[in-house]
């Protein structure tokens, strides 16, 4: 079968990808008069290549390239639909005589600076017919518009089997975005969602990783938990006010809480470093493990954290490994913080989130006001989720809150509920 791709060769990092690249396949050398050499993509050459192509792939915008002028195709395929602009995506879908829509619209939307679109009132009728939202401007993408339109006809699929989570995971997400319907697949026999920490730890070597059951920390590692909420309610746990990183962004933090995480962390770090004393093994386990919080500003001060709490209470422990000055850059590095939105389409065994919203007011903001946020969030996990959070922000409402806001709290009451029906209840 022959592959062709049209993009940037310089965003190419796999060799095997390499050699179906447009440019790499096509290429010539133009020396000119000066001396000076330049790369080409041979246009005559393009178009022999391009019409005895199997498959061609494109980003959205690169199908507007001038070597696919007045091409069509029998069928075009748009992968993560749903995060894709619709202005954006209907480039590829004109292309083509049928089309194929994959995405989820239960997770992160189209990223789009300015939602808000002023309508004609000649054009009101025809937007309405389309289910265009103005409110929510390009945010809304042509397969969360379309699955709307087609939920209950045969043009509309749902893939009901997820093979990453545990099911005690899989299960809240099943119920709260997929109508019950999404379930663990079974792989080489096995349930998906039979897998636990258990699996994790033989996996990789660890069994040694002492639980400690009488140790609060170790708790959190227990099995059989495969969903822990470590609540802030009796600490003095409130977020930052907000402050500006850039002149575009604000953000803020929560001290306590990153402070929580990273005792987590050193827990675990000193588990596996007892075991295996190779800086090799250490950074591979530390590699798949995550931690998410929607504010940048939590994500660095997590950082900060874990440079300080590990130079002063981990690595001057004297039964792992002493490590040099780059072993520990490689531990650090080795440890992934960031956002929600950085995180989507990846996946991790154990995930730590930390939702950071906590103030007197019981106010959450934007970033935990979207539930497909969340969803994300959870389902990224796939042996073991660690909340960290303040139960009363995040669910407690008042005579002045808005309708919308108290259905997201009753999600997040719902979510802390289930955590405590399968005992990974915690109070710090």
């Amino acid at each position: 079968m022959k592959i062709i791709r049209i993009g940037k060769i310089s965003s190419i990092a796999n060799p095997k990808i390499l050699k179906h690249s447009i440019e790499h396949v096509c290429r010539e050398i133009t020396v000119y008069p000066t001396g000076e050499k330049e790369n080409i993509i041979d246009p005559f050459k393009a178009r022999v290549v391009l019409k005895n192509a199997d498959i061609i792939c494109t980003t959205t915008t690169s199908a507007a390239n001038i070597l696919l002028k007045n091409t069509k195709f029998d069928t075009v395929i748009l992968d993560e639909a749903a995060q894709i602009v619709e202005s954006s995506a209907i480039i590829p879908l004109l292309k083509g005589s049928h089309f194929v829509l994959v995405g989820d619209h239960q997770q992160l939307p189209p990223i789009s600076q300015n939602k808000e679109v002023d309508v004609p009132k000649e054009s009101v009728d025809f937007i309405q017919k389309l289910h265009f939202s103005p409110e929510r401007g390009l945010g809304v993408s042509i397969f969360e518009r379309l699955s709307t339109e087609f939920n209950h006809s045969p043009s509309y699929i749902m893939l009901s089997y997820q093979y990453r989570m545990n099911k005690i995971i899989s299960d809240f997400v099943s119920k709260t975005f997929y109508e019950g319907k999404l379930e663990p697949g079974i792989i080489n026999g096995k349930n998906i969602g039979d897998q636990t920490f258990s699996d994790f730890i033989l996996d990789n070597g660890l069994d040694g990783f002492n639980f400690k059951e009488n140790d609060l920390w170790g708790q959190f590692f227990n099995p059989n938990l495969p969903m822990i909420f470590i609540d802030t309610i009796n600490t003095d746990a409130n977020d930052s006010s907000e402050y500006t990183l850039t002149k575009e962004l604000t953000s803020k933090f929560n001290h306590k809480e990153a402070e929580i995480i990273v005792r987590v962390i050193g827990h675990f770090f000193k588990e596996i470093a007892y075991i295996y004393k190779d800086i090799d093994h250490i950074t591979q386990i530390l590699k798949k493990i995550g931690i998410i919080s929607g504010y940048r500003a939590q994500n660095q001060k997590i950082h900060q954290e874990l440079l300080k709490y590990f130079d002063e209470n981990i690595f001057i422990n004297s039964n792992i490994p002493k490590f040099s000055e780059d072993e520990k850059k490689l531990i650090f590095d080795s440890i992934i913080i960031d956002t929600v939105d950085r995180f989507q389409g990846q996946e991790r065994e154990l995930i730590i989130y930390s939702f950071v919203d906590s103030n007197p007011q019981h106010k959450i903001e934007k970033l935990n006001m979207e539930l497909r946020r969340l969803n994300v969030a959870i389902s990224r996990a796939k042996k073991k989720l660690i909340f960290v959070g303040n139960s009363p922000t995040l669910i407690e409402t008042n005579p002045n809150t808005n309708e919308k806001t108290k259905f997201v709290k009753n999600i997040l009451k719902e979510l802390i509920n289930y955590i405590k029906e399968h005992k990974g209840y915690f109070i710090i």
